[in-house]
């Protein structure tokens, strides 16, 4: 699935920014992740399909990596990570997601 089909997804399914992330894992985990596909289309690495979201409401704000693993587009890679209350991001054209504490999943998906 690609990141028009789940944008559009996730915002006729989310109320808020958890449900949002939530309908991200189960789309992502189910179907896969294609990315807008051109990259693979010019030869190019996996990494010219990757993505970032931001998911939010007024309370919460997610900020979500993802990188299809191989050019079939059923596995992929993705980190998720809530934005500290009284911080912003800028999310430029790479993924600024560095440190990860997998036993934090308040914080970490």
């Amino acid at each position: 699935m690609g990141s028009y089909d789940i944008t559009r997804i996730i915002l006729e399914r989310s109320k808020n920014a958890e449900e949002a992330l939530s309908v991200f894992a189960q789309i992502v985990e189910h179907y896969g992740y294609t990315g807008d596909n051109e990259g693979f289309a010019f030869g190019l690495t996996n990494y010219a399909n990757a993505d970032s979201y931001i998911l939010s409401d007024p309370d919460t704000v997610w900020v979500v990596h993802i990188v299809p693993s191989d050019a079939s587009g059923l596995n992929s890679v993705w980190v998720a990570q809530k934005l500290p209350e009284g911080h912003f991001t800028i999310v430029p054209n790479v993924f600024v997601i560095r440190d990860v504490d997998l036993n934090d999943s308040d914080n970490f998906r």
